[in-house]
C-alpha cells in the first residue's frame, strides 16, 4: 500500500512539473518515484510488475535533470536499490511463511486457518502427529524476486518414535482436499517441465502429540512448523 501511495505521488508532482515547469515538483517526483521503487523491492510479498512503472518514470525524470545532479542521482539510486534487493532477497529466502495452524489437545488435532476459522478436527493415536503437504518449489531466482513456494495440505496422520512401534500399532489417516491436485501430480511426477519451477515434492513434518500449537510454514526449502506463541 505505502509502495502504491508513493507512486501516485510521484505521478501527481510529475503532471504538476509539466504544468508549472517548478524544479521542487521535479525534485519532489523523484525523490517518490525512488521511494516507490524501494518499497516495491523491499515491501512486496510477491513480485509486482509495477514496480518497472517507478524505474521507467525515474528514467524519464533523470532526461530533465542537469548533467551533474542527473550523475549524483543515478549512484545513488543504484547504490539503494542495491542493498535493497540484496537485504529483501535475502529476507524472502529465508523466510518462513504461516499457511495455517494446527492446535493439540489431548488425543485430538484442530487445523485452523490463520484468521482462526476451525477447518478440520481429528483424533489420533500414537506419539507423532504428521502433516503432509503437496509443495511446488519455485527456483531460487524466483524465491529471491519474491515468489513463495506454493504448498496445500495433504493430509494429517499419526506417527511413532519407535519403528517397531511403527511396525505393529495401527496408523490413522484424514485426507484434506485439493483445488490443484492434477497439476501438482503431472510435476511431480515429472511429465511436466516448467521453466522457473524447480519441483513437485511430497513432504511430511512431525510434530509431538501433545498439548501444543504451531504454526505450519511453507519455506524455501519446503514445510516447516512454528510453536505459536499466542
Amino acid at each position: 500500500m505505502l509502495a502504491w501511495i508513493a507512486t501516485c505521488f510521484t505521478l501527481y508532482y510529475f503532471a504538476l512539473y509539466y504544468k508549472t515547469r517548478g524544479w521542487t515538483s521535479l525534485a519532489s517526483a523523484l525523490a517518490y518515484a525512488l521511494l516507490a521503487t524501494y518499497l516495491f523491492i523491499t515491501l512486496a510479498a510477491s513480485f509486482h510488475p509495477i514496480a518497472l512503472i517507478a524505474v521507467a518514470l525515474i528514467v524519464t525524470l533523470l532526461h530533465f535533470l542537469p548533467p551533474i545532479l542527473r550523475t549524483i542521482c543515478i549512484v545513488a539510486y543504484f547504490t539503494l536499490t542495491a542493498f535493497a534487493i540484496l537485504f529483501s532477497g535475502m529476507t524472502r529466502l529465508t523466510e518462513e511463511r504461516p499457511i495455517a495452524k494446527i492446535v493439540i489437545h489431548s488425543k485430538k488435532v484442530r487445523l485452523e486457518s490463520l484468521s482462526g476459522k476451525v477447518t478440520g478436527s481429528y483424533t489420533l493415536e500414537g506419539d507423532l502427529v504428521g502433516i503432509r503437504a503437496r509443495i511446488i518449489r519455485f527456483s531460487p531466482f524466483l524465491n529471491f524476486l519474491g515468489f513463495s513456494n506454493i504448498c496445500q495440505i495433504d493430509s494429517i496422520h499419526n506417527g511413532y518414535l519407535k519403528m517397531d512401534d511403527h511396525n505393529r500399532l495401527p496408523h490413522i489417516g484424514y485426507a484434506i482436499s485439493s483445488a490443484w491436485y492434477y497439476f501438482w501430480l503431472k510435476l511431480f511426477q515429472q511429465e511436466w517441465k516448467i521453466p522457473g519451477i524447480k519441483n513437485a515434492v511430497l513432504q511430511s513434518n512431525y510434530l509431538p502429540l501433545k498439548n501444543n500449537s504451531y504454526y505450519i510454514t511453507v519455506t524455501s526449502g519446503g514445510l516447516s512448523c512454528l510453536p505459536a506463541l499466542d
